[in-house]
């Protein structure tokens, strides 16, 4: 049920909540059924709480488009998601 609602990338279909075993699976399922043929190109943000939106790891494109507009306060340097050999988030906001 589950690789069939990705693979169709129409996640509204699959009524049973999706459970993935890691959050490397979860990236690659969120990065699969986002229409974005170019994964360089994928607008994808890393919330840690939603209490806390101040602070947020932005992927590249969305980062560019952060600065453009001037909602960026401050920045460090921009890195991509790295996993463990768990699939276990190593950069991941708390």
């Amino acid at each position: 049920m589950y690789m069939n609602s990705v693979s169709a990338t129409i996640l509204e279909k699959a009524f049973i909540p999706i459970v993935l075993a890691n959050e490397k699976e979860v990236v690659q399922a969120l990065t699969a059924t986002c229409w974005q043929q170019d994964s360089n190109s994928i607008r994808l943000v890393q919330i840690g709480s939603t209490l806390k939106l101040n602070e947020m790891f932005l992927k590249e494109p969305l980062f560019q488009e952060a600065l453009e507009r001037g909602v960026v306060l401050s920045h460090s340097e921009t890195e991509n998601f790295r996993f463990d050999e768990n699939g276990n988030l190593l950069n991941k906001l708390i």
